[in-house]
């Protein structure tokens, strides 16, 4: 039993998790994750330990030995060159460059056409891709407020008010009272 896309809720309030292909064998004991990234993120043994996590049913009982058998591979496609054959190889390849260059990569890039033109799978898509976009405005709209902030801070050491730092910055102005207090605070010592 395959799926694309599975998506496992954690708990209420929590960020779940969305697998790219999620496998199960004709008895559900054997359960394969299998996740792609084009580039290095930097957190792919934290990101698998978390997915494991997901996936794994546990009761907290601690006379339970571990012993879980998981397997972790990570294949780095331009290491790969020395450790898998040529049809591995040129998947891997395919997979970075998105570039055929076999009758199996064909064949894979025919069948990825194919889903294209699919209008759910083409749904998917786009949600995917507006949830990155999402995801990348709210990071340029935390980075911009964290500028702000230190910047008002900045003009609060200085001596200006908190109603021109309000107007100049544009924060509210009780967020620019609180910072106030908040500078206050430290140069005082901690103590009020």
């Amino acid at each position: 039993q395959m799926s694309q896309e599975e998506e496992i809720d954690i708990d209420f309030g929590s960020k779940g998790i969305r697998m790219d292909v999620y496998v199960k064998d004709g008895d559900g004991k054997k359960i394969y994750n299998i996740e792609l990234q084009t580039s290095d993120t930097k957190e792919l043994p934290e990101r698998s330990r978390y997915y494991q996590g997901v996936i794994d049913v546990c009761l907290e009982d601690k006379e339970i030995k571990l012993n879980d058998r998981t397997q972790k591979l990570f294949f780095i496609s331009k290491n790969c060159d020395k450790l898998l054959n040529a049809e591995q190889r040129a998947f891997l390849s395919m997979v970075t460059s998105n570039k055929s260059s076999n009758a199996f990569t064909d064949k894979i890039n025919a069948l990825v056409n194919d889903a294209k033109r699919n209008t759910q799978w083409r749904k998917q898509f786009m949600d995917w891709e507006r949830e990155k976009t999402y995801i990348r405005e709210d990071a340029i709209e935390e980075g911009m407020l964290q500028k702000a902030l230190e910047t008002a801070r900045n003009f609060l050491a200085e001596g200006d008010s908190p109603e021109k730092v309000s107007r100049c910055v544009g924060l509210p102005l009780e967020q620019v009272l609180e910072l106030k207090k908040e500078l206050a605070a430290l140069q005082s010592g901690g103590t009020q």
